[in-house]
């Protein structure tokens, strides 16, 4: 049996806009994600790093089941959620939590931190008495003090917004937490302290993590598994240490190049970054998506697309280099 929390196979999402005028009217496909496989096994960390519009948050968004795909299956903890019904559909929703980017923006100003961490609790069916009882549970959690429970969004911190935001996933008590850019609005030290106690709710509740990030360095630091997209497509997965010190996919070296180098003495061994304009999601040319930045380019990046193909252990690319081996 497997034990893979998350299974995605094949996802297409295509959004359609309308060219032209009158009589001369087309319908063009904008592939934001474009047959992405992926899987993420129980009590994993898989972190998802790209630029932006690479198809991040769509891929999310469709776990989630805030958007439909336009083709392919997502299975949670067994569950093929194209065949789930209402009620189990419902139910489903409970064993996945999501933290977004913007705390402040998805906390409700009108209303209490208690009231907020409540909610979903009782949209599920809790309790009033016991929801309150585990509101004050999961603030300490999060080393949070219980007095902040009666405070507005307004009247805290980022960092203190965040830990809220954790708190309110946390309170319904999945199985999966989706990060969608996690600490990308918060100062250095802020991050590392979100970072450390999200670690040490992953490893006290065996919880499994799909984290979403533009930040490397975030991604390096809690992730087990990466998953590199690029206008739709994965072009990199592997264990976190190899793909990072070992990047196969020129769009990877690329994104490597980007990362800032702390040790002055190292700042000169930086290969080069990445050129030229990124390619479109619409009407995609057959080869690969990055022919028009890639200083590898051979006639058949300009026709084929190129599959995931495994060069090491766990650690797949995309890339014509290989498949060419």
């Amino acid at each position: 049996m497997s034990d893979a929390m998350i299974q995605i196979t094949n996802i297409k999402k295509h959004f359609y806009i309308t060219e032209g005028f009158l009589f001369n009217k087309r319908k063009i496909a904008m592939k934001a994600v474009d047959d992405v496989s992926l899987t993420v096994q129980k009590g994993e960390i898989v972190g998802i790093v790209g630029e932006s519009g690479s198809g991040k948050t769509t891929l999310a968004r469709i776990i989630l089941g805030l958007i439909k795909q336009t083709d392919g299956s997502v299975t949670i903890n067994g569950t093929d959620m194209n065949r789930i019904g209402r009620n189990a559909l419902k139910k489903m929703r409970r064993d996945i939590a999501v933290v977004f980017q913007d705390p402040a923006s998805n906390l409700n100003p009108r209303i209490t931190v208690e009231e907020s961490i409540m909610r979903p609790m009782r949209i599920y069916g809790v309790p009033l008495k016991e929801a309150k009882i585990r509101a004050r549970e999961v603030m300490e959690k999060v080393k949070l003090d219980a007095c902040y429970l009666e405070s507005y969004p307004h009247q805290l911190s980022g960092g203190q917004l965040q830990r809220i935001a954790v708190a309110r996933a946390l309170a319904v008590r999945p199985k999966i937490m989706i990060l969608d850019e996690p600490t990308s609005a918060l100062d250095i030290s802020v991050q590392a302290q979100v970072l450390n106690l999200l670690l040490d709710l992953q490893e006290e509740y065996g919880l499994t993590y799909l984290v979403i990030s533009h930040d490397l360095n975030v991604i390096r630091y809690v992730s087990d598994k990466i998953a590199v997209m690029y206008l739709g497509k994965i072009v990199e997965n592997g264990p976190a240490e190899e793909v990072f010190l070992q990047p196969k996919h020129p769009y990877t070296v690329g994104l490597m190049a980007a990362v800032p180098i702390m040790n002055p003495r190292l700042r000169g061994t930086k290969v080069p970054l990445l050129g030229g304009e990124t390619g479109s999601l619409i009407d995609a040319t057959p080869g690969c998506r990055l022919v028009s930045r890639c200083i590898h380019v051979t006639e058949a990046c300009r026709k084929i697309s190129p599959e995931l193909i495994e060069i090491s252990k766990g650690h797949l690319t995309a890339c014509h280099l290989y498949n060419e081996k």
